[in-house]
C-alpha cells in the first residue's frame, strides 16, 4: 500500500481545513497511530516518511492475510 502526498501531514491538514467542507475533518492520523492503524490490518514493513515536501507511507500484505484483504489460516498477527 502506499500514501503519497507532497506536503507534509500537517501542511495536507491544515490545506483540508482551508478548504472546508467535505474534507474539512478528514486528517492524516500521527505516525504512531498510523502504523498501529497499518499493523491493525494486518500490514507489515511499515515505512513513515514525513518531510516539508513529502508524506510517504508504504506498507505490504502480512503473510496471514489474503489476496482479498481476508484473514488467512493463520489468523491475523498478535497485538503488541
Amino acid at each position: 500500500m502506499v500514501i503519497c502526498h507532497t506536503n507534509s501531514r500537517e501542511a495536507i491538514t491544515e490545506f483540508h481545513r482551508s478548504v472546508g467542507g467535505v474534507v474539512v475533518h478528514d486528517t492524516i492520523p500521527p505516525e504512531g497511530e498510523m502504523r498501529r492503524l497499518l499493523q491493525e490490518a494486518g500490514l507489515e514493513g511499515v515505512v513513515v516518511r514525513d518531510e516539508p515536501d513529502l508524506y510517504l507511507v508504504l506498507a505490504r500484505r502480512g503473510s496471514s492475510v489474503s489476496r482479498e484483504g481476508n484473514v488467512g489460516p493463520g489468523g491475523p498477527p498478535p497485538a503488541d
